[in-house]
This record gives C-alpha cells, sequence and structure tokens, in this order.
C-alpha cells in the first residue's frame, strides 16, 4: 500500500490516480519505487505495536532481578 500525498509535480500525473493505492494497484502502476519517485505517494508509517500485558510484566521483573543483583 501506498499512501497519496499530493506532492510532487503539481499534484499529478496522467495515468496516476489521486490516492491511497492497494499492493495489486501499486504493481500495476510500475512498483513502489517507480511511484515513491514521482513524489505523490509515501509509505504508510507503520503502526506501534503495543506489548501484551504478560509481557510488559516479564520485562518489568527482569529489570527488577538485574536491580537486586
Amino acid at each position: 500500500m501506498l499512501k497519496y500525498t499530493g506532492g510532487g509535480f503539481g499534484g499529478s500525473l496522467p495515468g496516476l490516480p489521486a490516492r491511497d493505492l492497494q499492493d495489486e494497484e501499486v504493481e500495476r502502476l510500475g512498483g513502489e519505487a517507480d511511484l515513491l519517485a514521482t513524489g505523490l505517494y509515501e509509505k504508510p508509517a507503520q503502526p506501534e505495536t503495543r506489548r501484551k500485558h504478560s509481557e510488559v510484566v516479564r520485562v518489568v521483573e527482569e529489570a527488577q532481578v538485574e536491580d537486586d543483583g
């Protein structure tokens, strides 16, 4: 997936949609590298991964053990 930014070349180029693109469209329209080079698209930010409560508790407990020596 590529996110449409509207930047570069006045915001549009013939034959390229002015919207976010799904993976299938990216390949059909020339590939990720070429589309990113236009300045019209960017890779979407990766969502932050959240840790499960049990994993956070384990990390805290390990840190406490290290502090105790």
